[in-house]
């Protein structure tokens, strides 16, 4: 049985944009149709509740098969943090 290839980052943050569409405000809704970059801010930028947060990172587990931890969270500041916590634990296996 072959392993399937690990996502890339861009291929990563095409998919966040996807996830997190639904979790926008009206106002940052056009990033994630292309604009999501991996600068943009969870809170300042995106605009990302405490409730839009849990709801967006359950997405995350579910869709990238992964289980983040208390401590992933806590680095969450920006998109490319969020990439790291996903290459990271697809790569240790959650």
């Amino acid at each position: 049985m072959s392993e399937i290839p690990a996502p890339s980052s861009a291929e990563i943050l095409r998919r966040l944009g996807e996830l997190a569409r639904p979790h926008l405000s009206p106002r940052t809704a056009p990033l994630a149709d292309g604009g999501l970059t991996p600068s943009l801010r969870l809170i300042e930028d995106l605009q990302l509740d405490s409730l839009a947060q849990l709801a967006l990172l359950v997405e995350i587990e579910n869709d990238f098969e992964i289980a983040l931890e208390p401590e992933d969270e806590a680095e969450l500041a920006t998109v490319a943090d969020l990439i790291s916590v996903i290459v990271r634990r697809r790569t240790i296996g959650t």
